[in-house]
């Protein structure tokens, strides 16, 4: 199968999406630490997609553009309806940062407008993940290869660690190999070895095993 760029961030936005909508839903908003906590977390998951959000404007679209103008016309109109979705989520966590007099109902209008972007996100994402076929019909596999490495020009070396902390427990074993051998191609050698060693530190011995030997002379 040809080189998917969505995969490893779709995988990810998943994972968060889905892990803070249930953290939102069991909160304790009347407690003021673990409201904060919640907060924290939501804002974290903004901030992801917010970022996510500029790497497709600033690399996969402009690569997409010259081949299939009227999709990313359609993909920047859908950013653009996330990032209105998003805004409703940021005033309710404003709300909540001010300690508001009835936080139960603040957490229920935040859980109500957390899952409306939810399932605005989860839309979005297959939408760009059904324009695959066409993707590879229309842009030569060797072009998409260079996405990871614009992303990575993108992002700090420590942005690189705190995503792969997140990215690394959601993935297949073999796509986690397959994401380490993305990044040998597309950073330089001392910050592949320090993803390699973050790898190493954070995976179970069992599951380490498993990529040091998919990696091979790599890991």
């Amino acid at each position: 199968m040809p080189y998917n760029p969505y995969n490893f961030p779709h995988k990810l936005c998943r994972s968060m999406l889905f892990q803070t909508a249930a953290a939102a839903g069991k909160a304790d908003y009347a407690d003021p630490v673990e409201r904060l906590e919640i907060i924290s977390q939501v804002e974290e998951i903004l901030e992801f997609l917010d970022e996510h959000a500029r790497h497709e404007a600033l690399v996969f679209h402009l690569l997409f553009q010259g081949a299939l103008p009227e999709w990313v016309a359609e993909l920047e109109k859908s950013h653009d309806r996330l990032d209105q979705t998003a805004a409703k989520v940021k005033g309710v966590l404003a709300e909540l940062r001010a300690s508001p007099s009835e936080p139960l109902a603040a957490g229920a209008r935040l859980y109500g407008a957390f899952n409306e972007l939810v399932g605005q996100q989860l839309l979005h994402l297959a939408e760009e993940e059904s324009a695959l076929l066409r993707i590879w019909q229309a842009i030569p596999e060797p072009e998409l290869l260079k996405i990871p490495a614009a992303v990575q020009k993108l992002v700090t070396p420590e942005q690189s660690q705190k995503t792969l902390r997140s990215m690394l427990p959601v993935l297949t074993p073999a796509e986690r190999a397959g994401l380490f051998k993305v990044f040998r191609s597309a950073i330089p050698e001392e910050r592949y070895r320090g993803l390699v060693g973050l790898a190493q530190e954070l995976l179970p011995p069992p599951t380490w095993e498993k990529l040091r030997v998919a990696l091979g002379d790599a890991a």
